[in-house]
């Protein structure tokens, strides 16, 4: 029972994917409640963030199930709706990324459904494509925007504790409905709860972290190319001394740097240590470089961040602080100031409502 109890824990992903969200009328809450396993999403044409509830503590299946939209102008927060549930089952995601072009979030989830979420419909759409990756969750996502595709790694089949941790490379066009399995000569090694971000300036996916059950011993940056159809391990040059599970990275082109925060070093397979070190990897130079800030967030893991290029910042929200597996979460919003690297926290002084 207690392997069972674990497993569940284990198995917590970002969202539950229903087709429809309902409004919430009379809501004077001032921000979303702090939270672990969500998304922030950019909706570029928007020019806002959504974040996709996730969960208030560990636990089987999410609940948080409203959606929050940010305005980075103004900084606030706006509650947009709730998830409509249509049936008794849940249904977990993990990853979604936003495609810009047809201005879709894109997700995959435990039951290998492809789900597209409609801005202007606010509605979710089964896609129900011929040929897909297998099931599982913890797998890495993010949108290519030159091929206009979404690039999928790696995962587990998130059935059974002893259910492989993959390293396959897929990618998905929503104009065509289409999956396909890339198959490089050469791959990462296998893992779940990585890092994904994509590189404008270069046109290519970098990979950092994640875990197997226990730690990862591979603490490389790698880099995909879909042009080519080839990873290439960028050797670690002054930076993490580990690889940190469930990490968060961004890509900020004005600089053509990452920027990585926070993560677990896993101590056995459902215990370990947090940490808030902040790294930039310069691609220019293919070097990291250690940062510091006297107001950084404290140790977190299982948290968002988000790049908003206007403003110059990195907006990051929710998380669990303390240690794995505490279900003590990060409150605030908080912000990294790109021109200095410095974090601020965002103190809400009035609450809006959609109704």
């Amino acid at each position: 029972m207690k392997l069972l109890h674990q497993l569940y824990i284990f198995l917590l992903v970002s969202f539950t994917v229903l087709p429809l969200f309902a409004q919430e009328n009379g809501d004077q809450e001032k921000s979303p409640s702090p939270m672990i396993y969500h998304s922030l999403v950019h909706n570029t044409k928007a020019k806002s963030v959504l974040l996709f509830g996730g969960n208030s503590r560990h636990g089987w299946g999410p609940d948080r199930s409203e959606v929050w939209q940010y305005n980075p102008n103004d900084e606030l927060w706006t509650k947009i709706g709730m998830y409509e549930a249509i049936s008794d089952s849940i249904v977990n995601a993990h990853a979604p990324a936003y495609d810009e072009e047809s201005d879709r979030v894109i997700v995959f989830n435990s039951i290998g459904e492809t789900w597209a979420f409609n801005f202007s419909k606010n509605s979710w759409e089964n896609m129900e494509p011929s040929i897909a990756p297998s099931p599982r969750c913890g797998q890495s996502m993010v949108y290519d925007k030159a091929s206009d595709r979404m690039i999928l790694f790696g995962g587990f089949g998130c059935t059974s504790i002893n259910d492989p941790i993959l390293n396959d490379t897929w990618t998905y066009d929503y104009n065509s409905n289409s999956w396909e399995e890339m198959k490089p000569r050469q791959s990462p090694p296998s893992r779940m709860y990585a890092t994904l971000a994509y590189n404008s300036k270069e046109d290519n996916i970098l990979l950092w972290g994640g875990r197997l059950i226990e730690s990862l011993d591979d603490h490389s940056l790698w880099k995909y190319s879909l042009k080519t159809n080839t990873w290439t391990k960028i050797p670690n040059i002054d930076g993490p001394e580990f690889s940190y599970a469930y990490p968060n990275m961004v890509y900020n082109p004005k600089r053509n740097e990452l920027i990585l925060f926070g993560g677990g070093k896993l101590t056995e397979a459902f215990a370990g240590t947090l940490t808030d070190e902040l790294w930039r990897f310069d691609i220019d130079e293919s070097k990291w470089h250690k940062l510091s800030s006297e107001n950084a967030p404290p140790p977190v893991y299982l948290h968002s961040m988000l790049l908003l290029e206007e403003q110059n910042q990195v907006i990051l929200f929710g998380g669990e602080i303390e240690k794995m597996y505490s279900n003590i979460l990060l409150p605030g919003t908080w912000k990294l100031d790109l021109n200095n690297y410095e974090w601020s926290e965002k103190s809400y002084l009035k609450a809006t409502s959609k109704h």
